[in-house]
């Protein structure tokens, strides 16, 4: 699994970074912005994808995808319930 931006879609491994790099490669949508109870913004998810060592894609200089597992996705969203918690 991926989050871009705000959505949680599904991308098969065998995707090149250009793929990877492309807006319109119809992946499936897992979860959406209004789905969640919060979300993060661009820098946010560049931020954790370089703390855990994850590669980073731009897609039209704007949005970001950053391919994780399920486990890491689980992770980034505890740690961001905790932060806002503490705000």
């Amino acid at each position: 699994m991926t989050m871009m931006s705000f959505d949680v879609s599904h991308y098969p491994r065998e995707l090149t970074a250009e793929q990877l790099e492309t807006s319109g490669i119809g992946l499936e949508r897992l979860a959406a912005r209004p789905s969640l109870e919060w979300g993060a913004d661009p820098a946010d998810l560049s931020n954790w994808a370089k703390a855990e060592g994850l590669p980073e894609f731009y897609v039209d200089n704007c949005w970001i995808r950053v391919p994780a597992s399920g486990a890491q996705l689980r992770a980034f969203f505890k740690a961001r319930a905790v932060a806002e918690h503490k705000t």
